[in-house]
């Protein structure tokens, strides 16, 4: 088991759906159709270890965004704003965090070391 946390940081509006970097960027989109206002966002890891390309990313965060639309017609949407963002992960695997718990449990503090 491990237990991962991404600082992002570095946040573009881009005009350009294309406009970054897969393992580099994270993205954020919104946009309105039909009325509904629509958003969502990936992390700088996922495309990446997706397997995606860069159209098959932003259609997949459409589908997150719950965007119901034909596949051939995501670029179609006119008033979408994209931000891509990049982060830095840190990662804590199971025997790291218990040593530490155990530590705060010996010292009853509550602290890094």
């Amino acid at each position: 088991m491990e237990c991962g946390v991404t600082l992002l940081t570095d946040f573009e509006t881009i005009s350009d759906a294309f406009s970054w970097d897969i393992g580099k960027h994270g993205l954020r989109i919104s946009f309105s159709w039909n009325g509904r206002r629509y958003g969502a966002t990936y992390l700088p890891d996922v495309a990446r270890e997706q397997g995606w390309t860069k159209e098959e990313t932003m259609l997949s965060l459409m589908r997150k965004a719950g965007w119901g639309g034909k596949k051939e017609e995501w670029d179609k949407v006119n008033d979408m704003v994209i931000v891509r963002y990049q982060g830095r992960r840190a990662t804590l695997g199971h025997a790291a965090w218990k040593e530490w718990r155990d530590w705060v449990e010996e010292t009853g503090r509550d602290e890094d070391r």
